[in-house]
């Protein structure tokens, strides 16, 4: 037994002694392999950052409050609109009214009232109802209207309050600043929610998303509420009874947005009864940013430009974008000698941009990115690249 260990043993040390060589020798190798690739990094970029955020993130957003209401098998008086403050002017240089359509099936009354917290009383604060006027007097601050409207109809409708124009006083509008604008119908039979809302060029240009929230007080489920905003369906549930409201997000592109009036449509069965309370369409947007710049200055070896100029490489230039508020984006390399832009208008991802060895110089050279929009732009690269065949 003793005699046959020591063959083992030996067997057993080299065994041990050819696992240190290997693995010597690999570690040296991949050592190598690593340098190189290094060294290959670095003789290839010319520039690696984030530049973070161009132009503002910030967005602010328009808010239109629709009221509580019932839809479905519905016998009640219905507030329609209920507006926090709003301004009425009439004049040479500008026209400014508070408008309001909506249906009726069965109407027995409708009223309307609100308080005048201030006016300069050039022309007279006129209300009309499918044309007709209702209202048409001179109307003090801090005095509050009450008025039951008596031009009521089924079917379509449109209540406008509005102020008369200035006469003479062509330099100025009549002013009537309108606070606690409250409209209720009282109507029987079946109810759809049915009113119009208007997005102006900045809202739309700036679009970020939009939302509309609602409280369900009463609910009768049958069948499902369906919301649709330029015939566009973005909800189709039935909400239960919750004390949080209800939030529907939609896009610009779902709802077929446009510039102006746009319809929003709140719908369900005639064996169902929703009652929703404090109803409120946010469109939130950006604003228009001022012009943004970010510079980053990079240097370029002899070695490097020698590389550039040969035909099997070129220069690119490739960054990830976040895109908030889509503008134009500048790109321009400059340097003593020479100055080149590249204009594009990015989308979110990844962009790039190529350049040749007339685009750079030897030494220091910028690059200057500008935008009129807003974005956030990572894993900036200013590089060296072989020419695909």
């Amino acid at each position: 037994m003793n005699k046959g260990a020591a063959p083992v043993n030996m067997a057993f040390y080299l065994i041990i002694a050819a696992m240190l060589l290997i693995f010597i020798i690999g570690g040296f190798w991949a050592g190598q392999n690593s340098s190189d690739s290094q060294n290959y990094v670095a003789n290839n970029v010319f520039l690696s950052t984030n530049l973070g955020v161009l132009g503002d993130t910030e967005n602010t957003f328009t808010d239109t409050y629709l009221g509580s209401f019932s839809i479905g098998a519905t016998k009640a008086n219905q507030t329609l609109a209920n507006v926090e403050s709003y301004g009425i002017k009439n004049g040479f240089i500008g026209h400014h009214e508070w408008a309001y359509e909506f249906n009726a099936n069965n109407p027995q009354a409708a009223y309307l009232n609100f308080d005048v917290s201030e006016t300069n009383l050039y022309g007279n604060l006129i209300v009309e109802l499918n044309g007709k006027k209702e209202l048409n007097i001179k109307v003090l601050d801090s005095v509050s209207p009450s008025l039951k409207l008596e031009n009521i109809r089924a079917g379509a409708n449109k209540l406008v309050i509005k102020a008369q124009g200035s006469g003479l006083r062509f330099w100025a509008p009549t002013i009537y600043k309108l606070k606690n604008i409250k409209f209720t119908l009282n109507d029987y039979g079946y109810h759809k929610f049915t009113t119009t809302f208007q997005i102006h060029d900045y809202e739309l240009n700036g679009f970020d998303r939009a939302e509309l929230s609602f409280f369900v007080t009463k609910s009768q489920r049958e069948e499902p509420i369906t919301i649709r905003i330029n015939n566009q369906i973005i909800y189709d549930q039935k909400p239960y009874l919750r004390a949080t409201p209800y939030t529907i997000l939609f896009s610009a592109n779902e709802t077929n947005l446009k510039l102006g009036e746009n319809i929003l449509e709140i719908t369900t069965g005639e064996n169902s009864i929703y009652d929703l309370e404090n109803s409120l369409l946010k469109v939130f947007y950006f604003g228009v940013p001022n012009q943004t710049s970010v510079k980053r200055v990079f240097q370029v070896t002899n070695a490097q430009y020698k590389k550039i100029s040969k035909d099997n490489y070129q220069g690119l230039i490739q960054f990830d974008n976040k895109v908030y508020l889509r503008g134009s984006l500048e790109i321009r390399l400059q340097n003593e000698t020479t100055n080149h832009t590249f204009n594009l208008f990015p989308s979110s991802g990844l962009s790039r941009v190529f350049f040749d060895k007339q685009h750079i110089s030897r030494g220091l050279n910028e690059i200057v990115l500008t935008t009129d929009g807003s974005m956030e732009i990572s894993d900036l690269e200013v590089m060296l690249v072989e020419k695909q065949r």
